[in-house]
């Protein structure tokens, strides 16, 4: 019947090679959409230029409220990619807003840890492992440093008891158990807790880094003793009040998911 019609309409079967039709794969960064990433760095570039709070010892410098994102940055994209978009939205953020970098470069270098710390808790295996080592050796040297000079083990302790806290938890069955909040029914909990663990990672490695650039005398480790928690928990309060409904949001629209995204 077919061959009816074309005579009675004067067709002729197409001739030639087979045409494909390919659809390219969307341009991915560590298994992140590029436009993800692009995004998320102007939100951090963005929040850059606003400072959080004021670092004593350091000549008035401070540092940025774009900290209180960089755990959900690593969960939304994943480890890898998570720390290459921060990396570059601090990278911006220290052009265009010095005063929130104390370290220059350094401090977009430091901000890394972050999303890394929140990405591979989110991710199955031991590849938090990595990123733990590396802020307990940042913290032992830090420590360490400050008891050569006049700083003596009790006040260190004492001011630094948020950031032994932080990798406490992080080893700790709690990390298992703040992921499974994160994903069930206690989403506020769970981040919280990711978010508390990840931002003390920055503050521990900023924080050895400004103190064999700068330093600061027992006095200031005093005042510091009672603001470093508060601190950490207003970041931790501001992370998790933005995250949980950006997560929420991202879990009701049918957007691509990143490769390694925690949610």
């Amino acid at each position: 019947m077919s061959d009816a019609i074309e005579r009675e309409n004067d067709l002729k079967p197409p001739t030639g090679p087979r045409r494909e039709v390919r659809i390219h794969g969307q341009a991915t960064i560590a298994g992140a959409p590029v436009a993800y990433v692009a995004m998320l760095a102007a939100v951090v570039a963005g929040l850059s230029l606003v400072p959080f709070s004021i670092v004593l010892g350091t000549g008035g410098g401070t540092f940025p409220l774009s900290e209180a994102l960089f755990a959900l940055v690593g969960v939304v994209l994943g480890p890898s990619a998570g720390a290459v978009t921060v990396l570059v939205g601090r990278l911006i953020g220290v052009g265009f807003a010095p005063h929130t970098a104390g370290s220059g470069v350094l401090s977009a270098c430091c901000a890394v840890i972050g999303p890394l710390a929140s990405g591979t808790m989110c991710r199955p295996g031991k590849r938090w492992i990595a990123p733990w080592i590396f802020c307990t050796l940042c913290y032992a040297v830090y420590v360490g440093r400050a008891l050569t000079l006049d700083v003596s083990l009790r006040l260190a302790l004492v001011t630094t008891a948020a950031n032994w806290l932080a990798l406490l938890l992080w080893v700790s069955p709690l990390r298992v158990l703040a992921v499974h909040w994160f994903r069930g029914p206690r989403l506020v909990t769970g981040l919280a807790l990711i978010t508390y663990i990840a931002t003390t990672a920055v503050n521990t490695v900023n924080a050895t880094v400004e103190y064999f650039r700068v330093g600061w005398p027992a006095e200031v480790w005093v005042v510091l003793a009672p603001l470093i928690p508060l601190e950490r928990l207003a970041l931790t309060a501001v992370g998790t009040f933005i995250g949980v409904g950006v997560i929420r949001g991202l879990r009701q629209v049918n957007l691509v998911k990143a490769r390694e995204a925690g949610y």
